[in-house]
């Protein structure tokens, strides 16, 4: 299993609905409810807006808001029973406080990733799948084989009910640490990510009951699709 080769990056489950104006008359009550579900995840104070409060802990961001509501997971190693929960006690208190009645759109994207010790590694290990045609020579002025050079490749599929989308990318990200140097002597360092990611969105397009809406269901359902066809697109 080619997945088996990578680690969960991030995953965001969100929720879209019309105007929920409970939202303005039960936004104490429905974050506190979060808070006891998320250890440690306080308000951002300049995220505070009438139409959106963020709380955040380090593992995790919760954005309510008047049309829509996203949960985003950094620092995952899998999606656990535990987590599940949370996301699921998370989309109740979204239900019950904001009177959700009708979903117009439910979705989740999960991302992962392979580290590799350089851009030109994570390129050739991309390449190894045969998704595209690769140019030999020098194109548009610029050299094919520049380690600076990054791909981005992606599979769309949509119908009336619902979408997925696949996308399979290089990406070098690099992390700068400024010391102070009013406190310390430590110099500046900084540090480069070189990564193959496979990164996968699917959503529902069509309207929802939230009542009958079991997130517990759709997220085994988002990962066992992902598992079960990603190679039909990778390597078949």
């Amino acid at each position: 299993m080619i997945l088996d080769n990578f680690k969960i990056k991030q995953l965001v489950v969100q929720v879209r609905y019309l105007h929920a104006l409970e939202l303005w008359d039960n936004a104490g009550r429905v974050n506190r409810r979060i808070q006891k579900i998320w250890p440690d995840a306080k308000i951002v104070g300049e995220a505070v807006q009438p139409n959106n409060v963020v709380l955040k802990n380090d593992k995790a961001q919760i954005d309510t808001g008047l049309e829509q509501s996203t949960i985003s997971l950094r620092q995952l190693t899998t999606l656990d029973q535990y987590t599940t929960q949370q996301i699921v006690d998370t989309f109740a208190a979204w239900r019950d406080e904001l009177s959700l009645t009708k979903l117009n759109r439910v979705s989740s994207r999960v991302l992962y990733a392979r580290d590799f010790e350089t851009m030109r590694e994570a390129n050739e290990e991309l390449f190894k799948l045969s998704l595209c045609r690769f140019p030999q020579s020098k194109v548009f002025d610029q050299p094919t084989d520049s380690p600076k050079n990054t791909f981005v490749l992606t599979y769309r599929f949509e119908d009336e009910a619902s979408f997925a989308f696949l996308r399979v990318r290089t990406e070098g990200v690099r992390m700068e640490f400024k010391a102070d140097k009013e406190f310390t002597t430590l110099k500046d360092t900084s540090e480069t990510k070189n990564r193959l990611m496979i990164d996968f969105d699917r959503g529902l397009i069509e309207s929802t009951e939230a009542a009958s809406f079991r997130m517990d269901e759709w997220l085994k359902g988002f990962m066992h699709v992902l598992r079960r066809d990603v190679e039909k697109v990778l390597k078949e």
